[in-house]
């Protein structure tokens, strides 16, 4: 049930988000890097320096980078001059492919507080988080520990880095009212950050 957690991810330019995502899919949003290659693919070329001088390194057929030190220049031997397009396209696949990784994470976190996420409303119909519930408020005197004035009636989530597995201190009783305070705070971060503003959770 613990498929999700919460993750940073870092926005080309902009500050840190952290998005619903699975391991798998933060792995594969990091891999999307340009700068990931492990250059399966090799070729000895000419590379002009920004002197005017002339290299030969090993080209990396996949991202267009160097995939060697520079290597004596041999005369007599010719080689392709290097390949300055290979780097452009690579950034650009690469670029994409994150901007739409990105793209799927924060409309599934934004919807997972603002419409509902499926597993974890199931999970709160759950005995697992019944019998948190009841331990946080009696560890808390049925008191909301918001206003210390009103009955706790509800438990609120300080942090969702251990969704489904939450320690007790993450877990804290309040009232319905600074529960609805707490939570349109949360729900306005939640919606900048899916414009890509700001940090979900500061």
């Amino acid at each position: 049930m613990a498929e999700f957690k919460l993750y940073p991810i870092r926005p080309e330019g902009e500050a840190p988000l952290w998005v619903l995502a699975s391991e798998a899919e933060i792995l594969d949003y990091h891999e999307a890097s340009p700068n990931n290659c492990q250059h399966p693919q090799t070729e000895l070329r000419d590379y002009r320096t920004s002197n005017g001088g002339w290299q030969r390194k090993d080209q990396c057929l996949i991202c267009g980078s160097s995939a060697s030190q520079a290597k004596p220049r041999d005369k007599n031997s010719s080689v392709p001059e290097w390949d300055a397009r290979l780097s452009t396209l690579w950034e650009t696949q690469c670029n994409a492919r994150r901007r739409k990784i990105e793209d799927m994470l924060i409309e599934r976190t934004a919807n997972w507080e603002t419409e509902g996420y499926p597993l974890y409303e199931d999970y709160l119909k759950s005995d697992a988080w019944k019998r948190k519930r009841s331990l946080v408020l009696a560890r808390d005197k049925q008191t909301c520990q918001s206003c210390l004035e009103q009955p706790a009636t509800e438990v609120h989530h300080l942090t969702y880095d251990q969704i489904f597995e939450e320690y007790l201190f993450d877990l804290v009783s309040v009232c319905r009212k600074c529960h609805e305070r707490l939570h349109s705070k949360k729900i306005a971060a939640i919606g900048a950050a899916k414009a890509k503003g700001l940090m979900i959770g500061k």
